[in-house]
């Protein structure tokens, strides 16, 4: 389905979503946080659900690196829950992927291990291999 709302906006913060993911994977979180607050604003501006929930995922993504692993999980099982509630497959089962990480992180490990296996099962059941895959080899 084509994507509504503000096209140049949800362009944008796609784009700076990426460019966050990239810094945070070179280890610079400070650049990755602000670019990821600027894609946050960008996605606000488009309308679009899909786009701002994903966005926000990946500002869970740069706190987890940032040691603000509480605020991450938080803020994760919130975009679990709207995104379920809106029919977005694909986006709950990632959040949910970056949830079992930011529950790893905070050293609640039994309670990461049980969301990325129940994850795992759910993403093969749906046919997201990859993403049942990534989620089954981390630990």
């Amino acid at each position: 389905a084509m994507l509504e709302g503000e096209p140049v906006a949800w362009v944008r913060a796609q784009a700076e979503s990426v460019l966050a993911r990239a810094l945070l994977a070179r280890g610079d979180t400070v650049t990755a946080a602000a670019i990821a607050g600027k894609a946050q604003e960008s996605a606000t501006a488009s309308g679009v659900p899909q786009v701002r929930l994903a966005t926000a995922i990946t500002s869970a993504r740069v706190r987890v690196a940032g040691r603000q692993s509480t605020a991450a999980i938080r803020a994760l099982e919130e975009i679990v829950a709207e995104a379920s509630r809106r029919g977005l497959v694909a986006v709950s089962l990632e959040a949910r992927l970056e949830l079992g990480r930011a529950q790893l992180a905070a050293g609640r490990r039994p309670e990461g291990a049980a969301t990325l296996k129940a994850l795992a099962e759910d993403a093969r059941s749906r046919r997201f291999l990859l993403l049942a895959r990534e989620a089954s080899t981390i630990d």
